[in-house]
């Protein structure tokens, strides 16, 4: 942007460059952005990571492997029930 600002670089090549979109542009240069955060959103709990993350740890300790199918299930029971899997 300070190369735009500073008339060393114009618009056109700065888009072209970065493949930014014109109205993205004309957006920012206008005041009219978002400020987002640019992390995911999760999906689980600290908590209910902390439960996921211990009955892992326990299925290694048995020597009991899990596929991921049923990694998904003990994930979706998780969710929907907020209790532990065990």
């Amino acid at each position: 942007m300070d190369a735009i600002e500073n008339g060393t670089t114009s618009l056109g090549k700065v888009m072209k460059h970065w493949n930014i979109p014109l109205s993205s542009m004309f957006n920012h240069l206008n005041g009219k952005t978002h400020n987002r955060p640019c992390e995911p959103t999760s999906v689980l709990t600290k908590e209910e990571d902390h439960v996921l993350v211990t009955w892992t740890l326990a299925m290694q300790v048995i020597k009991l492997s899990t596929t991921l199918q049923q990694f998904k299930m003990i994930v979706t029971k998780i969710i929907q029930t907020k209790l532990t899997p065990f």
